[in-house]
């Protein structure tokens, strides 16, 4: 075990809380002590780890696989109790999704596409009290993902007001850390004092991707490259133009993004050690006693350790804590009592649909995504299957006025004759066009997105037989402009973890038949979008 170190933290907050929650809480803070010294550690505040001789340099190749940590111990029953605990006290959660693909490791729950909050309450009302809403924020600038999530929050908390519910959100992100941060995490804050007189208890940060190799320990993140996991501020994800970063330790990542309003020696942290060797009950007792306010770090490189935090984020709820998420897909399930299920096949995806018209369109792929590996998944793709390939160039979808549009018809009109002959690849082509500044390259993106968006709209009223957008930008907008969906149902993963299925359940009328296949750009291996389109095809 690394030694711990030691630090000049603020005090543990005291809390008044009721006689019987007190009792608990002294039982477990005992319990939580013995354990504590088994490790050598203690529940006093404490700094920054230090790492052990044994431990290799954050940066090294085999760095995270030579990290010593405790055995997976899951926690049984997890599922159940949370399940319970959720629908006798009411909870309905929000996911606020900054990308299409968050809901890549959840199933039998709706995902809302536009940022409406009636929308969002019908699905929560009508569902499982549960719902994800796509914001879209992570291509946007700081200041307008500050609004829109500002404003539809303190909609549906009024919305709400009347339903005797405790609506808990959570900020769902790229497990790569891009994203507006601390941004989005201070707009649920404020809304939190606005809507109870009080802040959260603390706020969990839990960017793990499990299925996709994206983990967290040490407090350092890390990410699968090439077959080898590097810390993630050695990968591609850290340069990206408009979310760039230089930290893998999320505490130094943390006061980053935050230009230092949060201090790296303030941020808590949920150990693997704590997680695995003392359980939810550990895990609620530190939750419970940190600085109100607090980052509190979400250590997991197993689907067991989130299991563990979600039920102990769970007995914390139940003795009066309250908590914010700023998550990567995989914590999402545990949070919500969600079972794990065998990937869709074929004939789930169909079922039910309504029928379609014989058009004898195939299947489309559509690629905005430009990272490195979404660019070999579509070389394999074209390698391996019978696929008729269109490239857009995206300096025409810049251009203004006629120009434009005289481009975007021509390609939806190449794209149409294609189709009725075999399955067809459109995607941007594959340079990058930079811009002068954070604000521009998110414009760029959006005009790409738009164009593409464009020339699905003429492609839908000819029917192809399935859609695949690739690209998280790309996705939402071709299901919002490009096929009208308003609301749909996850009904899994097409692809353990990575490749939701969405069925539609309000979309223009020309759409309603069309499966639709998230696709982020940056998970699965070169050879991951040919097997999706293999499911498809049967």
């Amino acid at each position: 075990m690394a030694d711990l170190g030691q630090s000049n933290s603020p005090p543990v907050r005291q809390v008044n809380w009721p006689a019987p929650v007190q009792i608990h809480l002294r039982a477990s803070r005992e319990i939580l002590r013995n354990f504590l010294k088994i490790c050598g550690n203690s529940l006093e505040p404490r700094g920054r780890p230090s790492m052990t001789p044994s431990e290799p340099a954050v940066g090294t190749v085999g760095a995270f696989e030579s990290l010593k940590v405790p055995p997976r111990n899951p926690a049984a029953g997890a599922t159940g109790e949370i399940q319970e605990f959720l629908a006798t006290n009411r909870y309905f959660t929000v996911v606020l999704d900054d990308d299409p693909t968050g809901s890549q490791a959840v199933h039998g729950i709706d995902v809302v596409l536009i940022p409406e909050a009636g929308e969002v309450v019908r699905a929560l009302r009508e569902g499982n009290g549960s719902c994800f809403v796509l914001t879209n924020t992570r291509s946007l600038p700081e200041g307008e993902a500050i609004e829109l999530t500002s404003n539809l929050v303190r909609n549906i908390l009024e919305l709400l007001r009347e339903d005797n519910v405790v609506v808990r959100f959570v900020s769902r992100s790229d497990s790569t850390l891009r994203g507006h941060v601390i941004a989005e995490i201070a707009v649920l804050e404020k809304a939190q004092v606005q809507s109870t007189g009080q802040g959260f208890q603390a706020i969990l940060f839990a960017p793990a991707f499990i299925e996709a190799a994206r983990m967290t320990a040490g407090d350092t993140h890390w990410a699968k490259v090439s077959g080898e996991m590097r810390p993630v501020a050695e990968t591609e994800y850290s340069k990206d133009s408009s979310f760039g970063y230089a930290n893998s330790d999320l505490r130094d990542f943390l006061e980053e993004k935050s230009k230092g309003s949060i201090k790296s020696a303030d941020v808590a942290s949920l150990s693997l050690e704590v997680i695995r060797l003392g359980g939810p009950d550990a895990v609620a007792e530190i939750l419970l006693g940190v600085p109100a306010g607090s980052w509190v770090i979400v250590n997991a490189i197993d689907y067991s350790d989130l299991e563990i935090v979600a039920l102990g984020v769970t007995r914390a709820e139940r003795l009066g804590g309250t908590f914010v998420f700023r998550s990567g897909p995989s914590f999402v399930k545990p949070l919500l009592g969600i079972e794990t299920v065998p990937p869709v096949t074929k004939e789930v995806i169909w079922a039910g649909l309504p029928p379609r018209p014989d058009t004898n369109s195939r299947g489309l792929v559509m690629v905005g995504s430009h990272t490195a590996l979404s660019t070999s998944q579509m070389d394999s793709l074209l390698n391996n299957r019978s696929v008729n390939h269109l490239v857009v160039d995206v300096a025409q979808l810049l251009v203004n006025g006629a120009g434009r549009l005289e481009y975007v018809n021509e390609v939806a009109k190449q794209a149409i004759e294609s189709l009725r002959e075999n399955i067809t690849l459109i995607s941007t082509s594959r340079t990058v066009v930079p811009g002068a500044d954070i604000a521009e390259n998110l414009d760029i993106a959006r005009s790409v997105s738009a164009g593409m968006s464009h020339i699905l709209q003429l492609i839908a009223a000819h029917f192809p037989e399935w859609v695949i957008a690739k690209g998280g930008i790309t996705s939402h907008d071709l299901a919002v402009h490009g096929l009208g969906f308003t609301r749909a149902r996850v009904l899994g993963q097409s692809y353990p973890g990575n490749i939701s299925v969405f069925r539609p359940l309000v979309a223009s009328s020309d759409c309603q038949s069309i499966p639709y296949i998230v696709f982020p750009g940056n998970v699965g291996d070169e050879n991951t979008l040919t097997r999706a389109v293999e499911i498809l095809e049967g």
